[in-house]
């Protein structure tokens, strides 16, 4: 794609940029944005130049993302991927959306992150509404203990996007309960 000529931001309903990597990769329609930087236009998932750098996720990430979202849609629950909180504050991984108006945010997080950082998105997140559910691969990750959390093993992507292999939640302090969920919420031990 070569951008020849452009001025100012154009509105979402006029750029029509759908992201290629998202629709092939994970089969959703996800709006790219256009913006500036240092001169150069280019096609981001964010909505202002220059809050925030273009996503550099990695495969296995993306696959987190990709399978909790549609193991949830497969049981019933609506799921997002990189939606914004209602009040802007915070983007999350994914949305899930609940009984009882009850929304949880997944956000598998491989990186390394500080404490603090982890306590201010947190923060971010609880005053949308939204109850979060950190995942970490690493056992010594420094958000351990300090958000809620569940560990998982650091599996490639190619393992992680096949819907038929479990994945073994490995410790944390989020609390969960294994058996079968029913689209009115019930849970079947």
């Amino acid at each position: 794609m070569t951008l020849l000529r452009m001025r100012g931001r154009v509105p979402v309903e006029k750029r029509g940029l759908i992201c290629p990597d998202c629709r092939d990769l994970r089969g959703r329609r996800v709006p790219m944005y256009l913006i500036q930087r240092d001169g150069v236009w280019l096609a981001s998932h964010y909505r202002k130049p220059g809050e925030k750098p273009i996503s550099h996720e990695s495969d296995e990430h993306l696959a987190r993302k990709e399978r909790v979202a549609k193991d949830s849609e497969d049981h019933g629950f609506h799921a997002d991927v990189e939606p914004q909180t209602e009040d802007g504050h915070a983007r999350l991984d994914v949305r899930i959306e609940g009984t009882n108006g009850i929304v949880l945010g997944y956000e598998p997080q491989l990186s390394a992150q500080t404490a603090r950082g982890m306590r201010t998105r947190e923060r971010f997140r609880r005053r949308g509404g939204i109850q979060s559910v950190w995942d970490f691969a690493d056992p010594d990750h420094a958000g351990i203990g300090t958000v809620p959390y569940v560990r998982t093993p650091n599996l490639p992507a190619s393992v992680i996007r096949v819907q038929k292999n479990p994945i073994a939640v490995q410790d944390g302090n989020f609390v969960l309960e294994e058996g079968q969920c029913s689209q009115n919420g019930a849970l079947t031990r």
